[in-house]
């Protein structure tokens, strides 16, 4: 029998409230991105022009007004906006207006070119219809309660507790305790300290924890191969290979503590770690290596074996974060004879640089956490890959509920591949350039705002102020663009250098009136870090000269 065609009405957002429709916005918002922070002032934020004010986990900031009237001037608009800009929160990076009716084109353009004349970065206009398409595409079960006449609450904390209704049990990201270490007392320290950071949107109770230094394990394994008639390898082999640790409760915010752990080998690491808490069993696989002389690490945690039987069109991996330039390590054999890292004191050092990453003991014996880089032209590098998890929060928001398989965890941070330098030549050959392709590595995500900036020449170029932006490839004279977004697993190319055969050498980037050229008789190192919305920075290194014959080559440092 042939199913009947069904008509979808459209919603009429102008019937109800402006209250019940902020609560919506803020609900939806709250479910469909990734926030450090998400604020509904409902009706104590008329008069400030904002209705809802977040950061997202990139450190960009949301304004969002909800405009609960039939025609939208753009008087009304252009009010509202005077009063973000002139409230204490300051200018946000992004002003998105939600409206209940139609927005004509005309409007659109309007109100778009006068937020950005004011410098916010980005300004984007919801009409009622279009607002309703992205509930039924992704987070229909709040459309339907919304509808459906059921009460939203009042508190911001409440609304986001309702996101995950609907959604089954076992899909809900799961909260728990898991570990990831720092290096204790410097960054080549032979101690490190395991922390127990806490993700998930709630509180994570009776966490049971047995953590596994596979390195070790692996060594007693290999000893008891070559000794069959014993029973256990000796104690001192290896010494201490296993930790058990237990945590009642722990929330969001505030640390779980942790405990001190001596690796075999700092450089390179393996740990299993289970845990079995409220929310289920899961196994978490973590490993750390030193590339080029910067740590660098990759984290899983995936459910247990009986949800993946019970589940098995579904993802189960919860969280998953790894450093571009992590590369995997075998396991070790045998015990180091020498073993590597120093032994340092665990409190703070004057007139000490400390890298990345690293922790101290203060006086009063509290874990502080290094959490930046400074950089060469002053400022603070904070997004700092895997470490990120010393200092920031993930699993915050609850996943979407879907009959296929689930998004990754709301806070994984893409990839981006950088490859390079590739060649090109005209002129007959007498002309060469120099460019790198980067590609977004995501299955589904889009990244925007990739950027690749040259944050280090060596020798110095006293010309030259860091970072410079490089020039998107294809973008000469239209004007030359310095960002783009890479869809997908979509590749993307960067302009680095050129040269004409004997001619100076030129960095592509687009900071105007600025000299490009390089001083010709020197091999230079070039850094370039390569970054995008809620995507791990890529740094590669390049060493860049002339040869005898004077034409430019370009190759990995």
């Amino acid at each position: 029998m042939p199913k009947l065609a069904r008509y979808v009405q459209p919603i009429h957002f102008e019937d109800f409230s402006g209250a019940q429709f902020e609560r919506l916005v803020f609900a939806y918002h709250w479910r469909s991105e990734k926030w450090r922070s998400l604020e509904w002032y409902g009706q104590t934020g008329s008069d400030l022009g904002r209705d809802i004010w977040g950061v997202r986990e990139n450190g960009e900031s949301v304004c969002i007004q909800c405009v609960n009237r039939k025609n939208l001037k753009f008087a009304k608009a252009e009010k509202d906006i005077a009063k973000v800009l002139n409230a204490d929160n300051g200018i946000p990076h992004t002003f998105r207006i939600v409206a209940v009716s139609n927005l004509s084109a005309r409007l659109r353009d309007k109100i778009k070119s006068h937020v950005l004349s004011l410098g916010v970065k980005v300004s984007d206009n919801w009409s009622g219809p279009e607002f309703e398409e992205f509930l039924r595409d992704g987070a229909e079960s709040l459309l339907k309660r919304f509808v459906g006449g059921e009460e939203f609450p009042d508190t911001p904390a409440d609304l986001k507790s309702i996101t995950e209704a609907g959604i089954p049990p076992a899909l809900r990201t799961p909260s728990l305790v898991f570990v990831f270490g720092v290096p204790l007392g410097d960054n080549d320290s032979a101690s490190w300290m395991m922390t127990l950071p806490h993700f998930g949107p709630r509180t994570a109770h009776s966490c049971k924890i047995n953590f596994y230094d596979e390195d070790r394990i692996n060594i007693q394994h290999q000893w008891l191969v070559a000794h069959p008639n014993s029973p256990y390898p000796p104690p001192e082999l290896t010494g201490e290979s296993r930790k058990q640790v237990y945590v009642a409760e722990a929330s969001p915010e505030g640390s779980s503590g942790g405990f001190q752990w001596n690796p075999l080998n700092p450089d390179s690491q393996h740990y299993t770690i289970n845990i079995d808490c409220r929310d289920g069993v899961f196994t978490e696989k973590w490993e750390i290596v030193r590339v080029g002389g910067v740590l660098r690490s990759r984290v899983t945690i995936e459910r247990g074996a009986n949800w993946i039987t019970k589940n098995p069109n579904q993802d189960p991996i919860v969280f998953k974060l790894e450093d571009p330039e992590f590369v995997s390590t075998p396991l070790a054999t045998e015990v180091p004879k020498a073993r590597p890292g120093k032994v340092v004191h665990p409190g703070w050092k004057p007139n000490h640089r400390f890298e990345i990453p690293a922790a101290i003991l203060d006086p009063n014996g509290n874990l502080q956490i290094m959490s930046g880089i400074k950089l060469p032209d002053g400022s603070t590098l904070t997004d700092i890959g895997c470490w990120n998890i010393l200092t920031r929060h993930f699993g915050d928001s609850p996943d979407e509920a879907t009959t296929q398989t689930p998004p990754a965890s709301s806070q994984i941070l893409e990839r981006l591949e950088v490859r390079g330098p590739i060649e090109q030549t005209w002129n007959g050959g007498n002309s060469t350039a120099y460019w790198l392709e980067v590609t977004n590595k995501s299955t589904a995500k889009t990244i925007r705002n990739v950027r690749a900036e040259v944050v280090k020449i060596e020798p110095p170029q006293t010309h030259l102020n860091w970072p410079v932006p490089l020039v998107v490839k294809h973008s000469q004279g239209k004007p030359v663009r310095d960002s783009t977004s890479l869809n997908a697993g979509q590749p993307g190319g960067f302009d680095l250098v050129s040269a004409h055969k004997g001619g100076p050498i030129s960095v592509l980037h687009t900071v105007p009136d600025i000299n490009s050229t390089l001083h010709q008789g020197n091999v230079f190192r070039l850094t370039v870090t390569v970054t995008g919305e809620d995507a791990s920075p890529a740094t590669k290194q390049f060493d860049v000269w002339q040869d005898a014959e004077g034409f430019l080559r370009c190759t990995p440092a």
